[in-house]
């Protein structure tokens, strides 16, 4: 993928993103929005993050923008609320997420809640503060996996393309 890739696990209560460019991990973080207020009102810095880099990518640098997002499966672990009890939390998250990508015209690539397969979150936490590739995740704090997961997020998405694209 030649262009810009923002990849989000969106949440409430922290969403991790990773960005690339040109299949790179360029930058990475995460934006944790104040515990109160509306379901939009939490959002906001999410929505200022989706419009700061996905308009700085097209205006400015030129280049064809996506938006990879984790998306609902129906399953949502114990530490969303378990038996689905987050999933409606989560699923709003998502959906602003995709009314705002929406309106910036990316092209958005929904990647499956269960795209890690039955790899536990701390190892693949590891393995990427491991990989000297990943050198730009090593200086985030990442308590709950969400900078790691984002990142994991825009790697199925990248895959998926490549996957894709020598397909057809």
């Amino acid at each position: 993928m030649d262009g810009y890739l923002l990849a989000l696990d969106p949440s409430l209560t922290c969403t991790g993103w990773a960005e690339f460019v040109g299949g790179q991990l360029t930058a990475c973080g995460s934006v944790r929005p104040k515990r109160k207020g509306t379901y939009l009102e939490r959002m906001e810095p999410v929505h200022d993050l989706l419009i700061a880099n996905i308009g700085h990518a097209t205006e400015v640098q030129n280049l064809s923008a996506s938006i990879a997002v984790e998306v609902p499966t129906g399953k949502v672990h114990s530490r969303h609320g378990g038996g689905g009890a987050g999933l409606s939390k989560y699923g709003v998250a998502v959906g602003m997420v995709l009314i705002q990508a929406a309106r910036l015209s990316a092209h958005v690539h929904e990647v499956p809640c269960d795209w890690m397969g039955k790899e536990q979150k701390q190892i693949r936490q590891r393995r990427y503060l491991m990989d000297a590739s990943l050198s730009v995740y090593r200086g985030n704090p990442d308590v709950g996996c969400d900078i790691a997961d984002a990142i994991g997020v825009g790697l199925w998405a990248l895959q998926r393309t490549r996957i894709e694209k020598g397909c057809s």
